[in-house]
Parts: structure tokens; C-alpha cells; sequence
């Protein structure tokens, strides 16, 4: 903090506070500091700000919490969802492929893009697509196929040629719980000609 007030700001934060401007101290995994709860209450006490701590142990923030009394507000979050530690898995192995990868939910909120669908749709927004509904990132003649997809709940597969490259485009229902959940549809570069083979 004293590097930002000096560097950044120049001027302490509880001066920035007294303009009238809004100022915001967040700490994540508070629990994993040593005696965090007498620090923090030495913070809240002496600084204008305001003050947001995350942690993902509850015992262990809830030993501290005694020191605070009075002081704090506690917001109970549960665990992730099935669908979410999904989308951090993806991120993981599917970030760097050579392929662009779009997720989305049951009604069509995208979820989830890798680097190369991200650069895929710069032009319609990339990353900032997340939240967003994917019919909006489709022309009307597009919109009618692709909800007919949301309908049917079946995959569909074809090929495009875009700036002289050739795609094959894989759209395919995903389930959780056996319940439908949404799409994924992948978009992988192909050469002109590929190579086929009769197996089994």
C-alpha cells in the first residue's frame, strides 16, 4: 500500500477517502496470514476505506471472528457448481489448443471461450462475449438454425471456408446430470484435402 500511495496516488488512501472518492482494499485468502483478524481490525479501525476479505475455509474465519465483532459483514458463498468447475477444467487443457472452443448454457449464455475463439470473435467483442447470448453473435438467418439446435438438443457438424481457410465446425449438446446444458461447439482449421480411412 505504501508503494501505491506513493507512486500511484500520491497521497494516502485515507486522504483519497475524505475527497469523497471511493476506496477499496481486498485481501483474498485472508485465513492463510498469520493473527489476520488483530491486523485487520487494526486496518478497519485506522483507514477510511473500505475493506472486502475473501477465504475459502470457513473454520478458519470463523476463529477470527470474535476480534471483529461489530466491525464486519460475512456473505456465505457455496461451492462451485458442477457447471463452473467445468469451465475452469476447460480452461486448463483448452486455452492453448489450435481450435476455437465456445460454451454454452441451456439458454444460450456463453460461458466459456479459449484464446483462439476469443480472437476468433474480436470483432463482435472476444472475451467480453462471456455473459452475453450467442444468438446476438449470429445474423437472422443463422439465429433460426441455431435455435432449431437448442431445440432438438442434437449435434450438428458442416465446414466453412473463411479468409481462404478451410473449418470444420463441430456443435454439440452437453449434459449435466443428464439434463441438457448447453453447447459446445468447436471450430478446428482443416487442410483442403484430408485423408480418409475405412477402419472396422
Amino acid at each position: 500500500m505504501d508503494w501505491n500511495e506513493k507512486a500511484v496516488l500520491g497521497k494516502t488512501l485515507n486522504e483519497v477517502a475524505r475527497e469523497g472518492r471511493a476506496v477499496y482494499l481486498v485481501f483474498d485468502e485472508v485465513q492463510n496470514l498469520k493473527n489476520w483478524a488483530p491486523q485487520l481490525k487494526f486496518l478497519v479501525n485506522h483507514s477510511e476505506a473500505r475493506v472486502l476479505v475473501t477465504g475459502s475455509s470457513a473454520l478458519r474465519i470463523e476463529a477470527g471472528r470474535d476480534s471483529l465483532a461489530g466491525r464486519i459483514t460475512t456473505i456465505e458463498s457455496g461451492v462451485l457448481s458442477l457447471t463452473e468447475e467445468t469451465m475452469r477444467e476447460l480452461g486448463r487443457w483448452a486455452e492453448e489448443l489450435p481450435a476455437a472452443i465456445t460454451v454454452t448454457d441451456a439458454k444460450g449464455t456463453i460461458l466459456a471461450m479459449n484464446a483462439r475463439s476469443r480472437e476468433t470473435f474480436t470483432r463482435e467483442g472476444g472475451g467480453a462475449l462471456i455473459g452475453s447470448s450467442v444468438f446476438d453473435c449470429h445474423p437472422e438467418k443463422s439465429r433460426g438454425k441455431l435455435r432449431g439446435l437448442f431445440e432438438t438438443k442434437k449435434p450438428n457438424h458442416y465446414t466453412i471456408r473463411k479468409k481462404g481457410q478451410r473449418k470444420i465446425i463441430h456443435q454439440l449438446p452437453w449434459f449435466e446430470n443428464g439434463a441438457f446444458a448447453g453447447f459446445v461447439e468447436i471450430s478446428i482449421p482443416v487442410p483442403d484435402e484430408l485423408p480418409h480411412f475405412e477402419r472396422g
